[in-house]
């Protein structure tokens, strides 16, 4: 089997329109799925690192970060707690980790491992310092613990899904 992974580009938009949205209710859970003009508006961004993962012409494995922008994350209510992170991360050296996943038949085959590390390598080169994100238990959190991630916090029945999301940091500076 063999896996292409590939930085996606705005024009890219029609060609994977299809499997993008086919993707959302296979990975996330209903209250984290995004609508199709809103996952649109991200990946046609100019301010978003995006890698896909395709198998046989298929999108197997998505991960997208872009750069955090405090002001939106901290009036979210669902993260008690944010507001103290803000002197460690309010300057334009953070990304966030908005979607990382892969389709259920895939896993396992180093797939998320793969776009984690390209997702790492372009924030590096892009000039972050730290790439945060939230990841379930199991897998999602174990791929970033390789990477060097530090928990910061629990978030029980994160987005009203019934399960604990952890609220993670990765040092770029510290990732080969």
């Amino acid at each position: 089997m063999e896996i292409n992974l590939f930085k996606f580009r705005s024009e890219d938009w029609d060609r994977f329109e299809v499997d993008l949205m086919n993707f959302e209710p296979v990975c996330y859970h209903q209250n984290l799925q995004w609508s199709k003009k809103y996952k649109k508006e991200l990946f046609t961004s100019l301010d978003v690192i995006i890698f896909l993962a395709e198998v046989n012409h298929r999108v197997v494995g998505e991960a997208h970060c872009s750069k955090l922008d405090f002001r939106d994350f901290c009036d979210v209510e669902d993260f008690p707690g944010i507001k103290e992170l803000l002197p460690r991360y309010e300057s334009n050296e953070t990304c966030y980790q908005n979607a990382f996943g892969v389709l259920p038949g895939y896993r396992g085959m180093g797939i998320g491992r793969l776009l984690k590390e390209a997702t790492i390598h372009e924030a590096k080169k892009q000039g972050f310092r730290f790439l945060l994100g939230h990841a379930r238990e199991g897998a999602a959190i174990g791929i970033n613990k390789k990477f060097g991630a530090r928990i910061i916090r629990p978030y029980e029945d994160f987005g009203g899904t019934g399960t604990t999301h952890y609220l993670y940091e990765i040092d770029l500076k510290k990732v080969k």
